[in-house]
């Protein structure tokens, strides 16, 4: 989802698509501008149709409160919601603030925030080796990133003080985010995944719709295919990724959920790669390992706990049981 957002606003040479001729009425020295959508115009049409392949799916398997979630927990989906806009405002000025390798290290605090946050409101356990993978993961992401403030210091290369509000933007961000994950988390099985990016879309919509409708605001229309394409590609990557975060807070916990988002800055260095063609850095490739292996080693460790918590089970006495049904939609049995 975050390459295509960068794609609308930096679109990348290999996709890109020529412009089509000017009307006549255009003189010929006369710039036309480029179709580079706003954050907020980004924002809007993704809520639209998000809510629309929610919905959609829910009133055609009946599901209840389609439209604007479950009686009971509609409030805290719209909290939900809420988190959800702040943190992209959040993440989207941070990046203006501050470089891109500042910002993303100080959003992806984010894990460690969960942690702690999930101990001491959900009562929720916060092993050492959570805190171990969470830790080194962050290196990982501060090798791939290189934060002025961090990497200036190793080089000994002079420093530009930090901006402020882009530290405290960001920071700021990074606990929207961890409160998405502990709200999830407390739903659980209370709502639906499709529940969540419904709450996220209603909520986007009206706070985009707000931040748009200025006499001075210059929708851009796109006309070129390749802006469709990479619009698409941000709705549906968003839409599935929040169905499978939600799947995920319901079955683990939101520390160890959030310690496996880090995988997403391997699949944004690999994806980058391959469709800027950006020459990979060898701190780039360490940082992917350590992310990578960190990631695995949680996973490995989940196995092995979960196999000999089975080991010492003794009848049937599962939390909850949850049943998948192909359109990923979870129902309480």
């Amino acid at each position: 989802m975050n390459l295509g957002v960068k794609a609308l606003q930096n679109p990348p040479p290999l996709f890109s698509s020529p412009l089509p001729d000017p009307p006549p009425e255009f003189g010929p020295n006369e710039l036309r501008e480029p179709e580079v959508l706003h954050s907020f115009e980004i924002i809007f049409i993704r809520s639209i149709i998000t809510y629309i392949l929610s919905a959609g799916t829910m009133l055609f398997y009946k599901i209840d409160g389609a439209l604007i979630g479950p009686k009971g927990v509609r409030g805290l989906l719209m909290l939900r919601g809420l988190e959800g806009f702040l943190s992209l405002s959040c993440s989207y000025a941070a990046v203006g603030l501050l470089s891109l390798g500042d910002a993303t290290v100080l959003l992806f605090l984010a894990p460690t925030i969960t942690g702690i946050l999930g101990a001491l409101i959900l009562k929720e356990p916060y092993s050492r080796a959570d805190l171990a993978a969470s830790s080194v993961a962050l290196v990982g992401v501060i090798c791939i990133a290189r934060p002025a403030f961090i990497m200036g210091h190793i080089s000994g290369s002079p420093q530009q003080p930090q901006n402020p509000l882009g530290v405290a933007t960001a920071i700021f961000g990074a606990f929207f985010q961890s409160s998405i994950f502990l709200t999830v988390r407390f739903i659980r099985n209370r709502a639906t995944p499709l529940h969540n990016p419904l709450s996220l879309s209603i909520v986007c919509f009206l706070m985009a719709g707000i931040g748009t409708a200025g006499p001075e605001w210059r929708w851009i229309v796109p006309t070129t295919p390749s802006v469709w394409i990479w619009m698409a590609l941000v709705c549906l990557s968003g839409f599935f990724g929040q169905i499978a975060l939600s799947r995920a807070l319901i079955v683990e916990s939101a520390a160890r959920a959030a310690t496996l988002n880090y995988s997403q800055v391997v699949f944004a260095f690999l994806l980058e790669y391959f469709i800027y063609r950006t020459e990979p850095n060898p701190w780039s490739i360490l940082g992917a390992i350590i992310i990578g292996s960190s990631v695995i080693a949680l996973a490995a460790l989940k196995v092995r706990h979960h196999g000999s918590h089975n080991s010492h089970r003794t009848g049937a006495h599962a939390e909850e049981h949850v049943e998948v049904n192909p359109t990923v939609v979870l129902h309480r049995s």
